[in-house]
């Protein structure tokens, strides 16, 4: 009974974490990347996020690095990274 019951908490445990559950809390100006595949934070996900912080009126952008990890690995990809965030920086502060 005691495994059934960490396995029901470890299930809720991302859930609870989730940007799409903490959207509703948003309302500041975002700014988010993905890297696809990325096995710890799934595109999809981050569409879903995207998504609902646009139909909140939150000012957002999201942008999908492909064939990259976890971790922006490819030099060009990290330029435009910089490039977005202080362009990002720029308009919003």
């Amino acid at each position: 009974m005691r495994l059934i019951a960490t396995v029901r908490a470890r299930r809720r445990r991302p859930a609870r974490s989730s940007r799409t559950n903490l959207t509703r809390a948003s309302s500041a100006t975002t700014r988010t990347s993905n890297a696809s595949p990325s096995w710890r934070s799934p595109t999809p996900q981050g569409y879903e996020f995207w998504h609902a912080l646009k139909a909140l009126g939150v000012p957002t952008e999201l942008v999908i690095y492909e064939n990259e990890g976890h971790f922006i690995a490819k030099a060009e990809h990290q330029r435009d990274i910089l490039r977005r965030m202080v362009g990002w920086f720029d308009k919003y502060l």
